[in-house]
């Protein structure tokens, strides 16, 4: 029979809020209420405040924080003097981060390694991190000594830029980049009308997603890794600042993390080994047109003199014109109900993610896993979380 072990709680109350005799009533209250099975004592310190100290099983004190927490946080003033059922949270917690960030970066970067080879950090990250995430790699480069140990950048990237670096999107050119004289011969030397000028712009302007792009050819569903994405930036970053930082940790959110983990296995598990050779000439393609851009960008003249948004605007504003005309004259009512809130929002039963019309991923939903949303509220109440592309 193995020994149970006993883990201490010790919180420091101001005495001027509450006098012992009714927080001991308070304290009683709580504990009976939840039927929580704990030893506990208050007594006065030497300057007059109030000490609760509390022990009993990992459970039972885990229990017992949070029924303080909601008694206590908007009534009295605390500090949390001990938690050593926290601690041993945080400790079990540890090494399934470790494993979660570790799963990740060996993913990310053997995928980019595969595409655009080993110096795809130099040539692709410039577009799609800021510069205070390279400045910061580079720092640690620096004070750890790039010839005393074997990394890879992405190895001394923050945890919480693993993320963004994956689901970023990059543009060919920016909708207010400068245009200069060979900009616009290159774009009407082969354009016989409005229209071919309209999508050439488009095409120039197009975002290119690097999930879309290279990492999504590595799987078969890719709104588990838009699901996925959420519980990471939503759930496991901030669990994971308070297992470095040492901050509150309860059990749920141990239990939580396991089950995450458990997702993160199975999602990696059922990546591709290798794309075929057609999927990593298409994603290599890709990765050059950025390295292109970006060389591009650094040539051009900083001083503006025409925006593609200034070549846009009175086609847009000419566009925009005959669709009013085209609603006002022609379909009246009927585009009305056509435009009626009901189609603005849609789901899938696929998935806990609901969309604009418009997203791409609204489009990939079959017809008969089709769900519309009346409005955003209806959604949200029926359990669908915003899709994090076109954040409706």
């Amino acid at each position: 029979m193995s020994e149970v072990v006993f883990y201490s709680l010790e919180l420091l109350i101001d005495g001027t809020e509450v006098s012992l005799d009714d927080l001991q009533k308070r304290v009683v209250r709580v504990l009976d209420r939840h039927g929580l099975s704990v030893d506990w004592q208050l007594t006065h310190t030497t300057s007059q405040h109030l000490k609760l100290s509390i022990s009993g099983s990992l459970g039972d004190v885990d229990a017992c924080h949070l029924r303080l927490n909601e008694e206590f946080v908007s009534d009295y003033s605390c500090i949390r003097l001990r938690d050593e059922a926290g601690g041993e949270i945080r400790q079990r917690a540890y090494p399934i981060l470790a494993r979660i960030e570790q799963q990740l970066r060996a993913f990310i970067n053997c995928a980019m390694i595969e595409v655009r080879g080993f110096d795809w950090w130099d040539s692709i990250t410039p577009f799609l991190t800021e510069q205070g995430i390279r400045d910061g790699v580079q720092k640690v480069e620096e004070r750890i000594g790039k010839a005393s140990a074997i990394h890879h950048p992405l190895e001394l990237a923050l945890f919480d830029h693993l993320i963004p670096i994956v689901t970023n999107s990059i543009q060919y050119w920016s909708t207010s980049k400068p245009l200069s004289a060979d900009d616009l011969l290159e774009i009407l030397s082969d354009c016989s009308s409005l229209e071919e000028l309209q999508e050439k712009l488009a095409e120039k302007t197009r975002e290119i997603s690097l999930w879309d792009e290279v990492f999504a050819r590595y799987f078969d569903d890719e709104d588990k890794w838009s699901e996925l994405a959420g519980i990471l930036t939503d759930f496991v970053i901030p669990v994971r600042n308070k297992v470095m930082h040492h901050r509150p940790m309860h059990l749920w959110e141990l239990r939580k993390l396991q089950e995450t983990e458990q997702v993160v296995d199975t999602l990696l598990a059922s990546a591709v080994a290798e794309l075929s050779e057609e999927e990593r000439a298409k994603a290599r393609q890709v990765s050059e047109e950025w390295s292109r851009a970006l060389a591009r960008m650094l040539a051009e003249a900083a001083r503006p003199a025409i925006t593609v948004q200034d070549i846009m605007r009175p086609f847009l504003k000419q566009q925009e014109e005959l669709s009013r005309m085209f609603r006002e004259r022609i379909l009246g009512d009927t585009v009305q109900r056509l435009a009626a809130p009901n189609t603005a929002y849609v789901g899938s039963s696929d998935s806990l993610r609901f969309h604009l019309l418009t997203c791409r991923y609204a489009r990939r939903i079959l017809p008969e896993n089709r769900i519309r949303f009346a409005d955003r509220d209806e959604a949200v109440a029926k359990g669908y979380l915003p899709c994090r592309v076109c954040k409706p």
